[in-house]
């Protein structure tokens, strides 16, 4: 009996096991495509010749379809002359590349920590933009560690796939006075500014009027919380109002991070009102829930007539601090009382998920996850018992090692 080649892919397509792969890839032309495909579905370039990778792709023209996901690491101009690369030694592959839709572009671990982008070699830096002009399948775009962007390259970015997330990009400084000429809006759904780029002027940048247009139709967006950035972020948060979806907000890691907004103290910045609203995460430092001024923005949140369709909020507590300096022992049970309340009172009963993202393994400290975790738990149980009683309320620990 002959199975029907649709049902011999799902089969391949189970298979997790690379060696496994590789054998269904010689065992017959039934396979080897399907196997093929999974086996050659990601590719990296590093800081070397790429001539053998330039050559299997000659020889066999069809893998280069099979690649959609890829990552580039851009060389330091050093490394480009010590080791005699040229803009052809990428261009031969990327050229070839039509069906990638995950693309991350970041410095190698070798380098130095970034790379400006007006000292790249123009051969370099063109060929990139116009690999990335050419992708129409591209889904997600990630930059990291890219200083001195200019404004037509932070364009080409935009526009280059719905998703974009940044990490400690830059871009220059003569951008706040430069007019924003668009021939068509960006297709940027979903925007993420990871740390370090609000220290690197980049959340200025988005937040200027002119270029609102940038990032007015994001349906979700994720930012950091900065005492640096509070108003850039408030701009940009409310340029997307009317689309935005989702949003998460981060403080600084470890560090209870107070917001110093019109002569009040926060620990998140205050929101405008997002009538489309549906989804809200804030990720905290644990000793947030000792703070006098812990829910004060959360709850302005929760006005009905600032987020009408809210349905879901996440507060996500961290911590791991070798020192156990600031862990706290008990949490503001009449805040969390409050909270009940405002979740109550809310028309689109939100539901509320709280996240217990303790790890101490990183520092080789023994801790005691689960008398600690249960013990949490128990604390914001009693602390909301209308959440509790209407299933409202989620209390769960984070994986160890996972952001």
């Amino acid at each position: 009996m002959i199975l029907p080649q649709e049902l011999l892919n799902a089969i391949v397509q189970g298979i997790d096991d690379p060696s496994t792969l590789k054998s269904c890839s010689l065992a017959g032309s039934s396979l080897r495509e399907e196997s093929q495909r999974i086996l050659l579905h990601s590719l990296t370039l590093g800081v070397e010749s790429h001539a053998a990778k330039s050559a299997i792709l000659d020889e066999s023209p069809h893998i280069a379809t099979y690649i959609v996901d890829l990552t580039v690491y851009i060389p330091n101009p050093d490394e480009i002359v010590d080791l005699e690369l040229t803009g052809a030694d990428i261009q031969s592959i990327l050229r070839r590349l039509q069906n990638v839709r995950r693309c991350v572009f970041d410095v190698p671990e070798s380098s130095p920590s970034c790379v400006y982008w007006p000292e790249l070699p123009h051969a370099f830096s063109s060929t990139y933009l116009h690999f990335l002009s050419r992708q129409q399948s591209l889904r997600e775009l990630r930059i990291a560690n890219v200083f001195e962007l200019p404004l037509d390259v932070i364009l080409s970015l935009l526009t280059a796939a719905p998703t974009l997330i940044l990490n400690r990009v830059g871009v220059v400084q003569d951008l706040r006075d430069s007019e924003l000429s668009l021939h068509h809006l960006p297709s940027l759904r979903r925007l993420i500014l990871e740390p370090g780029c609000p220290r690197v002027c980049l959340c200025g940048l988005f937040a200027r009027r002119q270029y609102s247009p940038l990032t007015s139709g994001l349906t979700y967006l994720e930012i950091q919380a900065s005492d640096h950035t509070v108003q850039e972020n408030i701009s940009i948060i409310a340029n997307a109002a009317e689309t935005l979806h989702s949003l998460r907000i981060e403080t600084e890691r470890d560090v209870l991070s107070v917001l110093s907004v019109n002569g009040r103290q926060l620990i998140t910045c205050p929101l405008p009102s997002l009538p489309a609203l549906l989804s809200l995460e804030y990720v905290l430092p644990l000793s947030a829930l000792t703070a006098p001024w812990f829910l004060d923005a959360i709850l302005e949140v929760l006005a009905p007539e600032s987020n009408p369709k809210l349905t879901d909020l996440t507060l996500v507590f961290r911590y791991s601090n070798p020192t156990m300096r600031g862990f706290p022992s008990a949490i503001k049970v009449n805040a969390m009382s409050m909270l009940d309340a405002a979740l109550a009172a809310h028309p689109a009963s939100p539901c509320l998920k709280v996240r217990w993202n303790v790890d101490m393994e990183r520092f080789n400290v023994v801790f005691d996850y689960a008398q600690h975790f249960h013990k949490f738990v128990r604390m914001v149980q009693q602390a909301m018992p209308s959440a509790q009683v209407r299933g409202k309320l989620v209390v769960e620990r984070v994986p160890l090692n996972v952001d």
